[in-house]
């Protein structure tokens, strides 16, 4: 499933009201079933950062190494 499906520049930043970290992108995508412009939001829980680097950080290798 993509999160980001169109690679436009992201934001990365803490949430002030929780835990989180909110990752959006900076102008969104269009989207064609629905014919509009969306933002996509991923929020992720601080207690899952480091399982996310670690397994973004292998899915990196993997490519790489094709």
């Amino acid at each position: 499933m993509t999160l980001i499906r169109k690679q436009n520049a992201i934001d990365v930043y803490a949430a002030e009201d929780g835990q989180y970290i909110v990752i959006c992108e900076e102008e969104g995508f269009f989207n064609e079933r629905d014919g509009e412009h969306v933002d996509v939001f991923i929020n992720i829980d601080i207690a899952h950062i480091d399982s996310i680097i670690e397994a973004l950080q292998a899915a990196k290798k993997e490519i790489l190494d094709r």
